[in-house]
């Protein structure tokens, strides 16, 4: 109806705040009828919170808050001071901007999170993934301590991906293709293998995946090669074209009759992150 008026916020947003397109979500474009509240809600982010990139941090989830500023800022300034999230703009997805409404479940949660599991860093840990289980936090501590307890997961936050805390919802199937991988590779190549993997995490449930994974680490034992060095050559998480020919690799390495030959051809392929280091 007054498209100057709307000009003149856009001009501020864009002059003050930055790129507008990635940065006018629904949650924002609802607030511009109250421009000069949403530029002091703006600053604040940015200057006392330190939010360099309001654009990636202005999702609906947080910009459907501004409503209350002054309870947001009072969750963030928790976040920040008692779990020590320095970079609140990576930490606050839209799973966690969800629970803004009721933060002291959220603390709790996280309070659990770092005490009983021992995560230092929540900031990496709490992805989209694992914080859409907030909402049933009890089930994700039984899954934690089963991955803890069982598979002897010491440090959640580098071993939970997304493709991992995504299965989260049917443990006992994670659990019994965990089993599967575990059992077919080794305790120490498997925890290296799955964990922080998206790439393999994701295949666990194709079929045949897992079939191929376990042929490979019987024909590496058969022939005295060292899994995890192998392992890291074959599953290494960026290395997802191999993983989708993983089962014409199983048969390949089959037919191989020494450690020396299998070695060899894996070190031969395209992308061997492990000559690394």
């Amino acid at each position: 109806d007054k498209p100057e008026a709307l000009y003149t916020v856009l001009r501020t947003l864009r002059d003050e705040f930055g790129n507008l397109q990635t940065f006018m979500c629904g949650g924002v474009a609802a607030r511009l009828d109250e421009p000069e509240a949403l530029y002091t809600a703006l600053r604040t982010l940015r200057d006392d919170f330190k939010i360099g990139n309001l654009q990636t941090f202005m999702c609906n989830g947080v910009a459907a808050r501004l409503d209350e500023p002054e309870a947001l800022y009072t969750v963030l300034r928790t976040l920040r001071d008692e779990f020590k999230i320095k970079n609140l703009q990576t930490f606050m997805c839209n799973g966690v901007a969800a629970r803004l409404d009721a933060p002291d479940a959220l603390y709790t949660a996280l309070r659990t999170l770092r005490d009983e599991f021992k995560i230092k860093n929540l900031q990496t840990f709490m992805c989209d993934g694992v914080a859409a289980r907030l909402d049933k936090p009890e089930a994700l501590y039984t899954t934690l301590r089963t991955l803890r307890d069982e598979f002897e997961v010491k440090n959640p936050a580098s071993y939970v991906c997304n493709s991992i805390a995504s299965k989260f919802d049917f443990p006992d199937l994670l659990f019994t293709t965990l089993r599967r991988v575990y059992d077919g590779l080794g305790r120490k190549a498997a925890s290296v293998v799955v964990s922080g993997n998206d790439a393999f995490a994701s295949r666990l449930y194709k079929p045949g995946f897992v079939e191929a994974v376990q042929r490979i680490g019987e024909t590496l034992r058969d022939n005295r090669v060292e899994e995890v060095g192998a392992m890291r050559l074959i599953f290494d998480k960026n290395n997802s074209k191999l993983m989708d020919a993983i089962e014409a690799l199983s048969a390949k390495l089959a037919t191989m009759r020494t450690g020396g030959a299998i070695v060899a051809y894996l070190k031969s392929l395209k992308y061997t992150p492990g000559d690394k280091g």
